[in-house]
This record gives C-alpha cells, structure tokens and sequence, in this order.
C-alpha cells in the first residue's frame, strides 16, 4: 500500500477513496496466489487495518474522508536531508510547502 500512497504524494494526486483501496487488493491478489487464496473476510479485514493505520499516522483524518493530508517535515530536518542526499532534493522540495500549497490550491 505504501508504493500507492507514495505515487499519489508523488503526482501530487491527494484524491484517496475506497477505489484505491479496491485497485491495490486486486493487483496484490492477481500478482500473488496466496493472496488470491484469502478469504473475502480476511481481505475485508486487510483493508480495515490498512485504512486505520492512515488515520492513525495521519495521512487520512478519518475512514470517510476523502483527501490525504500534506506531509509535513520540520525545516531543520528538510536542511539535514537535502544536505546529506542532495540527489533527493526534488523529493524533500516536495515535503511541507509544496504539498500543502498544491492540496490548498485543489479546493
């Protein structure tokens, strides 16, 4: 689930529903036999524990919402980060002002 949050942060795509929910568990299941073999329960299970745990680390506010929050990264760490890993520098540009800016100017 981490790769489909992480490409939403990416594109900057903040939209988050049940459908993606949905998508991941059907390429997890089609790219996995074990997965395949789980019951619509435990599948079931899976997605309740995945949804809380966004919510939990806050980047839902809650199981109905619909928009995942920005990331926000403290300054000195952002500074700590770009200059240890100067190659990610688009990558922590896009932390705190970036993301924010971009998820205000959705609305």
């Amino acid at each position: 689930m981490s790769t489909v949050i992480a490409e939403k942060y990416r594109t900057k795509d903040f939209h988050y529903s049940r459908r993606d929910l949905n998508s991941f568990f059907t390429r997890l299941q089609e790219q996995s036999d074990e997965v395949a073999s789980w019951s619509d329960e435990t599948i079931k299970k899976c997605k309740s524990v995945l949804t809380r745990m966004l919510i939990e680390t806050e980047y839902l506010d809650s199981s109905k919402s619909e928009q995942l929050n920005p990331i926000l990264i403290d300054q000195e760490l952002k500074g700590i980060m770009y200059h240890r890993h100067p190659e990610n520098h688009y990558r922590i540009l896009m932390s705190k002002s970036s993301v924010a800016a971009t998820a205000a100017s959705r609305h």
